[in-house]
């Protein structure tokens, strides 16, 4: 066994020192693991709280849609009549409708209901009620 080299700073009885890797294994682990550990829980956590939002604003307007008094009813489309004028039928619903169609004889309105997919559509030759259709009124 050899003798290591004498050091004037330091002790001849006193091996040299060896360097610790203790702060590059935990700038590692702060890198790899905390950092993208903290960046998921707050992307979690931003996302969960969008998702919150989009969710009670779709309930706030499904319960608008549902409550909307310019939208037709099973009741008020049973309360229409062949012969009736679009102002007593808009009376009746409470809106004006869409004109979903029109030629020279006749013009149809369509009218929404309170379901995604729930419509009326009223026909007038001559300004009159001629034809109803309805589907999904409740």
């Amino acid at each position: 066994m050899s003798v290591p080299p004498y050091n004037p700073g330091q002790p001849p009885w006193v091996p040299p020192t060896k360097k610790s890797n203790k702060g590059l294994i935990i700038t590692l682990i702060v890198i790899f693991v905390v950092l993208p550990l903290l960046f998921f829980v707050g992307c979690t956590a931003l996302v969960g709280g969008a998702v919150n939002e989009i969710d009670k604003e779709m309930k706030v307007t499904a319960s608008a849609v549902a409550n909307d008094p310019a939208r037709i009813t099973l009741d008020e489309f049973n309360k229409i009549d062949a012969g009736m004028t679009k102002k007593e039928v808009d009376d009746i619903v409470g809106s004006k409708g869409e004109l979903s169609s029109s030629n020279d004889l006749v013009k149809t309105y369509s009218y929404e209901g309170n379901d995604t997919f729930a419509f009326a559509l009223v026909s007038y030759v001559n300004g009159k009620v001629s034809n109803l259709s309805q589907s999904g009124l409740k």
